[in-house]
Formats: structure tokens, sequence, C-alpha cells
């Protein structure tokens, strides 16, 4: 059972990314906070998780718009799809979709359907949070909560050193020394899978599929994390002599990470983009390794390795 749900796993990945090569390259703007006015002609898909972007009125988007969380005015024009899954939608009267309209339980503000070239379609969804919630919770209530979950992720750290600690070094090692082409491939596979499963939210037969994408996807990450805070934890302890053993290293590790990720996660303007920046990375690195089932090696350092050893002979 566990191989059947690697395999699947990665063949999902794989056609996600596949879809994203050679001449058929996707091009997406992401927008997760803050406020954003785009004039001109904007290429690729817009997909938004949070934040107020404007398209304005001589504005030409040569994708689709998918909107997950957050509020976009449109005024311009919007060359594909606009699919509106939660949040806010505000329809100026310049405003023109070229493509289909894909409505779930939310209703855009100042809909005429002669803005609409294609169809207008409506169905369930799956309903994501437009926002944090603030709640009346004192520091004390959080920090227990973090301290909780941190707990429960070093676990998770030290049970997958004892069973998997081969897999999970790698994973680890990819994210941390092979960064940037972690961060690189986990954006790109998750805005490709988060567009695709936002489309197949809109139907109710995927709507099952669409679930179990996200929960891949989540898991995908908090399995990077766990790698990264394992990989940590084990460098410290041999960094500083700390004589525990290799899953207790694991545990201390993975549990201070995810600590630091929910502290700085507090940080305004930079918090946000430090937790985004390492659950790309984490599933990049993911992705690379095959789950952690081999190894990444950078292209350029094989060329290098080989160069090196054909001079030696």
């Amino acid at each position: 059972m566990k191989r059947r749900t690697i395999l699947w796993f990665m063949i999902l990945l794989v056609w996600l990314v596949s879809a994203c090569q050679g001449e058929g390259r996707y091009q997406a703007t992401l927008i997760t906070e803050g406020e954003h006015i785009l004039t001109g002609t904007t290429y690729g898909d817009l997909i938004m998780i949070g934040g107020e972007t404007t398209l304005a009125e001589d504005a030409v988007l040569e994708g689709s718009a998918h909107l997950l969380s957050g509020q976009l005015n449109l005024e311009g024009t919007i060359q594909g799809n606009l699919s509106f899954l939660n949040g806010e939608l505000l329809l100026g009267p310049t405003a023109r979709i070229r493509g289909d309209l894909n409505l779930t339980g939310s209703q855009p503000r100042g809909l005429d359907p002669k803005m609409v070239g294609g169809g207008i379609n409506t169905g369930s969804g799956l309903e994501v949070p437009s926002a944090a919630q603030p709640q009346d919770q004192g520091a004390g209530w959080t920090a227990l909560r973090w301290l909780v979950s941190s707990l429960f992720l070093g676990a998770a750290g030290a049970v997958l050193e004892s069973y998997l600690p081969r897999q999970v070094d790698r994973v680890g090692k990819a994210a941390i020394r092979h960064f940037p082409v972690s961060l690189a491939m986990g954006t790109l596979a998750g805005i490709v899978g988060l567009t695709l499963l936002v489309l197949m939210a809109y139907t109710i037969v995927l709507v099952p599929v669409a679930f179990l994408g996200l929960a891949t996807l989540g898991l995908s990450v908090v399995y990077g994390w766990i790698a990264c805070g394992r990989f940590l934890g084990l460098w410290a302890g041999d960094t500083f002599k700390i004589r525990i053993g290799p899953r207790w290293k694991a545990f201390v590790g993975t549990g201070l990470f995810f600590l630091l990720l929910n502290a700085v996660g507090t940080v305004p303007q930079i918090g946000g983009l430090f937790g985004l920046l390492a659950a790309a990375a984490g599933l990049g690195a993911v992705y690379l390794t095959r789950l952690g089932i081999r190894e990444f090696t950078p292209h350029n350092s094989l060329g290098g390795e080989e160069q090196f050893h054909s001079g030696t002979h």
C-alpha cells in the first residue's frame, strides 16, 4: 500500500512539472499578501492566496486567474478563465473575461453576464479561509500551541530517523545544500499543483481528488520540514559533540526548526515570505529526491566529477 501511494504521488508531481518544461513553459504570478496593481500586459496565470490585487482598466492578463483567497478588483481584461474559489471578487464596468467564469458558493460583486465571453459555471468546491482570523489568545496559549506542535513534529522526526534514516537524510541534504534548486522546483510544483487542484475543485466528481491532492502537498511540505530539522539537529549534535543518540538529535532539531518557523512567521512583512520559502524548499527537496529514494546531485557536479576523474587517468 505504501509503495502504491508513493508511486501515485510521484506520477502526480512528474505530470505537473513536465507540463512546465520545454517550449510549453508555465508562467504565473503568485500573490500572497499586500496590495498590488497590475497595468499593461501580464503574461501567464495569476494565482491569489491572499492580499489585494487590482487589474487596471487598461491591463490585460494573458493567462487565467485563480482566486483562492484575498481580494481581486477586476477592471481590465482576462484572456483566459477566472476561477473564484474564495475571498472577494469585485468586477468593474470595464471588466472583461474572455474565457469561462468558474464560481463556487461565493458570488462576485458587479457581475454582468455580458462581461463573460465563455460560460458561467457554478458548483461545489473546496473552501479555503480567506485569511488567518485573529483570535483573542494570550501569549501563553500561543506558546503552548507552538510547543505541542513542535513536540509532535519532533516525535515524527525521531520515528523517521528510526525507520527511514537514509531517505530523510537525502531530503534534508537536498533542501539545505541545494536550497536554490529545491526552492525553484518546489515553487514550480506548488504553483502548478494549486492551479490544477483549484480547477478540480469546480467539478463535483473531482472534489475528493482535490482534497487528496491538497493533503499530499501539505504532507510533502511537512516531510520536507522534518527532514530539514533532522538534518540540522544531527549537524549541530556532531559539530558541538553532543552525546545523544541520532533519534534524540532528530527530535530536538525538528522541534526547534518548527519553533523557529512559527516565531519568524509572526514578524510582519517577512514572516509570511519566510514560511513560503521554507515550504517551497521542502516540497522541492521531496520531489528532487523522489521522497528520499534517491540522492539528488546537480548535473554540474556530476560533470565536474567526470572531468576530474578523466584528468587523473
